[in-house]
């Protein structure tokens, strides 16, 4: 609307006796923002189904990367290719993104805002990748490894009648959510957390019994995350949002950090975590440089690649990228070809994080 009712384009097209004809792409004409009913002198929005017409009336075309631009080359006709620029293109496709952050292994980081919201957001299952993290920091320390056997760790919370299969758990299985779970547990972003029949919740999960043998079915549960988080407080006695606060805040400088909490103050490891979008791609920064933020050496380089390779929460896209996203549409993701991570959050359900990469 802002292009369609510029007065300083009016006037030039009534100078210089221009004839404008606006072809909107179906997907546009949805958009309850653009004005289709409009009289402007000048321009004339036509039916797409009769482009070829406009095409052989019309001496120069303006346009995106459209196949309508081969059409109109093939008559020997000029034609101005013009991009969108990210914002514009999320705007159009009223895709509800708050902020997008861009950054590279030499640590340059640029945050936009698209949709006005407040700047600390939840990361819902982002959070996970988090948690690996803290994990690396354990595995580097020597007190914990892949293998390590949940109920070795947790022993003194192991239920007298737990099921057997729950004594064949690894770590491994806990980040692959091979656990041998039937069913998701302890998702508070879809659930009623307060109609739990326990305010334990690692009671709550410890007391299922396992429908699969640990590591051979795949079933997705921020249950496995909780567990995570509370492998880390048994084995360095620091709770997962102590031990990563000093390096995210201090080290890395985020400027706001903050996770939700199971009743017993546990952090949920799984999701709940609420920070910055251009904090959020200094994770993916991290991982660009092997684990190195600057001159600080947060993880090994082993751990580095051994997330990589098991694919822990960050899973391949292809081309290089490697991505970790969250429910309501949150994103981190970074490629280790090119040295580039791209974050943004969002309140939009289904979108393509392939629309923030830029060919």
């Amino acid at each position: 609307n802002s292009l369609l009712n510029n007065k300083k384009l009016h006037t030039f097209l009534k100078e210089q006796n221009i004839k404008v004809y606006l072809a909107l792409h179906h997907s546009l004409k949805t958009n309850s923002k653009i004005n289709l009913d409009i009289n402007i002198e000048g321009i004339e929005i036509v039916d797409t189904k009769y482009i070829s017409k406009y095409i052989r009336k019309s001496s120069l075309l303006l346009t995106d990367l459209s196949s309508v631009a081969f059409d109109f080359m093939f008559q020997d006709k000029p034609v101005i290719l013009y991009g969108l620029d990210r914002k514009d293109k999320l705007l159009d496709r009223n895709l509800n993104v708050y902020f997008v952050s861009k950054g590279d292994k030499n640590y340059n980081i640029e945050t936009e805002s698209i949709v006005p919201a407040n700047p600390c957001c939840n990361c819902y299952s982002v959070a996970k990748a988090f948690t690996v993290t803290a994990l690396g920091i354990l595995f580097d320390r020597g007190l914990i490894t892949p293998d390590s056997l949940l109920t070795d760790i947790l022993s003194k919370y192991i239920p007298d009648d737990i099921d057997p299969l729950w004594y064949k758990v690894t770590i491994h299985d806990l980040l692959k959510h091979k656990v041998g779970f039937g069913c998701g547990m302890l998702d508070i972003d879809a659930e009623d957390a307060s109609l739990y029949p326990s305010t334990d919740y690692l009671r709550l999960v410890l007391n299922t019994k396992l429908t699969h043998l640990p590591g051979t079915k795949y079933q997705y549960t921020d249950a496995a995350y909780y567990l995570l988080s509370r492998i880390i407080y048994e084995v360095s006695k620091t709770e997962l949002s102590d031990l990563l606060r000093p390096v995210l805040m201090e080290t890395m400088k985020f400027k706001e950090f903050a996770w939700s909490t199971c009743p017993k103050g546990f952090s949920m490891g799984a999701t709940g975590l609420y920070i910055r979008t251009e904090d959020m791609v200094k994770h993916g920064i991290l991982y660009l440089n092997k684990g190195m933020w600057k001159n600080t050496r947060i993880i090994s380089e082993d751990w580095v690649d051994i997330v990589l390779s098991n694919q822990y929460e960050f899973s391949s896209l292809g081309d290089g990228w490697y991505g970790k996203g969250g429910m309501r549409g949150q994103m981190l993701m970074f490629n280790i070809n090119t040295g580039k991570a791209i974050a943004y959050h969002s309140f939009e359900d289904g979108i393509s994080y392939k629309l923030f990469i830029e060919k």
